[in-house]
């Protein structure tokens, strides 16, 4: 006896070699075996297979992120700081003053990109763009004593200072005296002071670059002068070799005659 209100039907079988139950219902069937389901295992399958792909795009992300960090890293500009606005605006001032205009100031950037002030007989000041200081290249004092004279005692001639101590009236103070940087480098080192000094040291380094190149290069060209003589040598012996094979003996008229009977 059937019901016609029932939704689904249940068919039972039995297999002797596998125990199976096969349930169908109105929308889906599935097969239940001994073990694992074919359900299940497709469901573990496609987990996986999720894993792997999120692994993969993250190890993606990753690599992109790095790549892009780096750009960045390397097209990093440093920004220029309230502070070097400053300077600037400071140095302008100097050059378009009245002192400044007086003394034929220059503005210079040097390799290391530090701004100058220089006059014809040389460097007045220099500010760093890292910002670390201020050279100012006259030695100032507040009453008897030296103000700010740089670290050490190979820059006695100078004035080592920060850029928030500088202020206009030193700088114009710097170009109002006459005196050059090695003016008063030469009043205070003098004699065997002389070479202690930073300008000492750095120039007898000079020399010592300068020796060590020369050597280098004529190291060099003796070394081209042999391989140039090693060249002419074998050259020689290989156009003494040619010669040796061009020149035969001329054959005997005992022979030349032998070889015409026999023709």
């Amino acid at each position: 006896m059937t019901d016609e209100n029932t939704s689904a039907k249940v068919i039972k079988t039995v297999d002797e070699s596998k125990t199976a139950k096969v349930t169908s219902t109105k929308g889906k069937a599935t097969i239940k075996t001994k073990g694992t389901t074919t359900k299940s295992k497709t469901q573990k399958s496609d987990k996986a297979k999720k894993v792997t792909k999120t692994l993969k795009r993250k190890s993606e992300n990753q690599s992109k992120g790095a790549k892009k960090s780096l750009k960045q890293m390397k097209s990093k500009k440093i920004p220029q700081t309230k502070d070097a606005r400053a300077m600037r605006a400071l140095c302008n001032k100097v050059l378009t003053s009245k002192a400044g205009i007086k003394a034929g100031l220059t503005l210079v950037e040097n390799g290391h990109g530090a701004i100058q002030i220089k006059r014809e007989d040389g460097l007045m000041f220099s500010f760093r763009k890292t910002g670390r200081g201020c050279i100012i290249t006259h030695p100032i004092f507040k009453g008897k004593d030296r103000w700010m004279k740089h670290s050490g005692t190979k820059w006695d001639h100078l004035t080592d200072c920060q850029w928030g101590d500088v202020t206009e009236k030193m700088l114009i103070a710097r170009i109002k005296d006459t005196k050059s940087a090695k003016n008063y480098f030469e009043e205070i080192y003098k004699g065997k002071k002389k070479e202690k000094s930073g300008l000492f040291l750095k120039a007898e380094a000079a020399k010592a670059r300068l020796t060590k190149a020369a050597k280098s290069v004529k190291k060099s060209t003796n070394k081209k002068k042999r391989e140039k003589t090693k060249t002419n040598k074998a050259s020689t012996v290989i156009k003494r070799q040619a010669k040796k094979s061009k020149s035969k003996k001329p054959v005997s008229s005992v022979i030349t005659k032998v070889a015409a009977s026999v023709a």
